[in-house]
């Protein structure tokens, strides 16, 4: 299978633009957004980039995503929320000037439920995110701040950050066995006995619904920022070096039994 690397460059206020993406989300091979603080949308030939601070205000800034082809919701910096549907961009108050870390949703039988991150020093919330707005309905039991999120089903919440933490509808549970000494950047799976969650430093850790693994084969170098999943396949990226990327990294598995 062939795996291509390419630049994204979309024309911005008159001028061909290439940003740092720092989101993706693909609901077919010919239909993509990308986020790098505006959003951008591939239909198959080429990219087209959205200048969101004049479709909804000043100071709309995005990096994560999730949606179907109806509905995709946009989270960025300084609580900014942002919902496309219909070929409409709205702004969502978000109620937090809180760094919005991330965002993901489940469908259930027409139920959508939409949760999101807000997370900033001396401030960390799990938002439930519609049209109308956003509502802290996750209390958040500790004061240390969260980065990813994934949902199993409607009632069921997994984040990262200082390990993984689940949630049921009734409380927060920190999971034993998920890797400790690193500050947790994201967790996604497919079913909750197949779980990863990755981190600075090389860390790639699965759970297969009892124990968790951690992939000791990663080099020690790779800084991990986000991970996806399907089916049998995982995708890790990030970076090497130190503050300061020295060149992208990815690691990619599947699962072979």
């Amino acid at each position: 299978q062939r795996w291509e690397i390419s630049r994204v460059t979309v024309m911005f206020r008159g001028s061909p633009v290439t940003v740092a993406l720092e989101g993706i989300f693909a609901h077919t091979a010919n239909d993509i957004w990308v986020a790098g603080s505006i959003p951008m949308h591939c239909g198959g030939v080429s990219w087209f980039g959205y200048d969101i601070q004049l479709l909804v205000g000043a100071g709309a800034t995005v990096s994560r995503m999730w949606g179907t082809t109806q509905e995709m919701y946009f989270v960025g910096r300084t609580g900014n929320i942002i919902r496309y549907a219909n070929g409409t961009w709205q702004r969502v108050e978000s109620g937090t000037n809180a760094d919005m870390q991330n965002v993901w949703g489940y469908i259930d039988h027409s139920k959508q439920t939409v949760l999101g991150i807000a997370s900033s020093p001396g401030e960390t919330k799990v938002l439930s995110v519609s049209q109308l707005g956003a509502r802290d309905t996750f209390a958040w039991p500790i004061n240390q701040r969260l980065r990813g999120i994934w949902m199993s089903n409607r009632f069921t919440v997994y984040v990262s950050g200082p390990g993984i933490w689940r949630n049921t509808g009734f409380a927060w549970r920190h999971m034993s066995g998920a890797p400790q000494t690193q500050f947790l950047t994201s967790v996604r799976g497919t079913l909750e006995n197949n779980i990863f969650a990755v981190a600075w430093r090389g860390v790639l850790a699965h759970f297969n619904g009892a124990s968790w693994n951690q992939y000791s084969e990663v080099p020690a170098d790779f800084n991990f920022d986000a991970v996806a999943v399907s089916q049998n396949l995982v995708v890790a990226v990030g970076f090497t070096g130190g503050l300061f990327p020295d060149r992208a990294a990815a690691v990619i598995g599947r699962r072979t039994h």
